[in-house]
């Protein structure tokens, strides 16, 4: 994926697989006092105490575990397709999400963020580009790689 790092894969997309990696890492020094595992052992056995030890060891929500296992179900496919693994652990294991409401800034709290007087210019710089994004749509590392060539 580090590879891929601008070629289809953002910064953002390798560094959440690069933390999927890590809790895979820490869950292989709890559970097994191991730094590595072969393929092979991999069953639905592993998949199930990974999903566990992401919701109470680590504490992450539904939502994030269910990224973390679309994440480790991505790479387990490719090794599928290049034959280094020859069965799915994870076939019938089902990734399950939460429904989340998301809630909205009204239109009066953005204008009293707007009118906000601010003293320090890195803190305005922060609320315009935070207001950027409001408006436009716009992610973070959007706006962030925006220059002016690129409008």
């Amino acid at each position: 994926m580090r590879q891929l790092h601008g070629k289809g894969y953002s910064e953002g997309s390798t560094k959440a697989y690069q933390t999927t990696c890590n809790h895979l890492k820490g869950f292989l020094a709890h559970e097994w006092n191991r730094e590595e595992i072969f393929l092979r052992e991999l069953d639905y056995a592993f998949i199930e105490r990974f999903e566990h030890y992401l919701r109470t060891i680590v504490g992450v929500s539904v939502n994030c575990v269910a990224k973390h296992m679309a994440r480790l179900r991505t790479i387990l496919n490719l090794c599928i397709k290049r034959e280094i693994l020859h069965r799915d652990p994870m076939a019938l294991y089902k990734i399950r999400t939460e429904r989340v409401e998301i809630c909205y800034l009204t239109e009066d709290e953005l204008t009293r963020v707007m009118q906000k007087r601010l003293h320090s210019k890195r803190t305005q710089r922060v609320r315009d580009t935070f207001l950027f994004a409001c408006f436009t749509g716009f992610s973070y590392s959007d706006i962030r790689d925006l220059t002016a060539c690129k409008i």
